[in-house]
């Protein structure tokens, strides 16, 4: 699902993306949309204050 949402190196039919959805939402980690875009957000501002997920 990484691969697929947030860095777009692949594509998949509608039947294996529904499941990569099912997971995604019940691992509790926002929707697939917010994750792939905070996703994107680190890595373009990685050690930066615009990181999502900087931990200072």
């Amino acid at each position: 699902a990484h691969r697929l949402w947030a860095h777009k190196s692949y594509k998949a039919k509608w039947p294996l993306r529904l499941i990569l959805v099912a997971f995604n939402t019940l691992a509790f980690q926002d929707s697939a949309i917010d994750w792939s875009r905070d996703h994107r957000m680190h890595h373009k501002y990685s050690e930066t204050d615009a990181d999502p997920h900087n931990a200072t």
